[in-house]
């Protein structure tokens, strides 16, 4: 079974290649970069994000934008889309995204930091989240350096 999810997920991650070199690809400037493209997929976003650094080597991390973002999955995409906003090396704490999101991290941080989409975000991306005890504890979520 492990040869043929390999086999499988190099398919499709070709195929994802494929689509991200349609557009302005052949639109190189003098520095040697192309244009900037929107990719539209539907694939595993899991997958997309562990591997854009192999797929589009010196591409920004890309921002996700999904349909399910309204309703009761806003704020879960909200941090999502915060996360992938981290640079390698960086930290953010829990503080700023409680603010941001306009919830009280210490009754809902477990299940935000549970939740599917934020989960994968973070494997993907190589995420850490740090939990601290205590009145004066702010967890944190790390991001490894490159």
């Amino acid at each position: 079974m492990g040869d043929f999810l390999t086999i499988e997920q190099g398919h499709r991650l070709r195929w994802s290649k494929q689509l991200g070199m349609r557009g302005k690809a052949r639109h190189i400037s003098p520095d040697g970069r192309c244009g900037t493209m929107k990719l539209v997929t539907t694939g595993d976003y899991t997958l997309m994000l562990s591997a854009h650094q192999r797929l589009f080597p010196g591409a920004p991390v890309p921002t996700v934008k999904l349909q399910s973002a309204s309703g009761r999955n806003a704020k879960f995409e909200a941090l999502a889309r915060s996360l992938t906003a981290m640079q390698p090396g960086t930290t953010l704490d829990s503080l700023t995204v409680a603010n941001d999101l306009g919830v009280d991290w210490s009754k809902n941080g477990k299940r935000f930091v549970t939740h599917p989409r934020v989960a994968d975000t973070m494997y993907a991306l190589g995420i850490t989240y740090q939990s601290k005890r205590g009145r004066n504890g702010t967890a944190w979520f790390q991001r490894a350096a490159a």
